[in-house]
């Protein structure tokens, strides 16, 4: 094995607000995003390293990375060595990097999923 997996996989999402989606279980690494966020405010995407949706609390719970986008932009990074996640992955979009208000309007994320 040459220890570069399989490569990364898509992820999308059309509609992220404050219900948290599980994205993954089990062992997953996030290789790259893209957001959309047409909300007249800021909008974070929150990401948790969770075995179930169940698993976050908005507000509470602490993500292990929040992707950010002004109003009506978009943001989109890769990441030179990708971010491991143990038990899954749970998303949410909020109003702040750690809260749980819904943006004005749901937002658009694409990830790039490895294992």
């Amino acid at each position: 094995m040459n220890g570069r997996g399989t490569g990364s996989a898509p992820y999308i999402e059309t509609a992220l607000s404050t219900t948290v989606i599980l994205v993954k279980s089990g062992k997953v690494s996030l290789a790259g995003f893209f957001q959309y966020n047409p909300s007249n405010a800021a909008a974070y995407i929150q990401i948790f390293d969770v075995a179930s949706a169940a698993d976050v609390t908005l507000g509470t719970t602490t993500p292990t990375f929040v992707i950010g986008a002004a109003t009506g932009s978009f943001s989109q990074g890769q990441f030179c060595r990708p971010i491991q996640f143990t038990n899954g992955m749970a998303i949410a979009a909020t109003t702040t990097p750690t809260g749980s208000s819904a943006p004005s309007q749901a937002n658009v994320v694409g990830l790039a999923l490895g294992d």
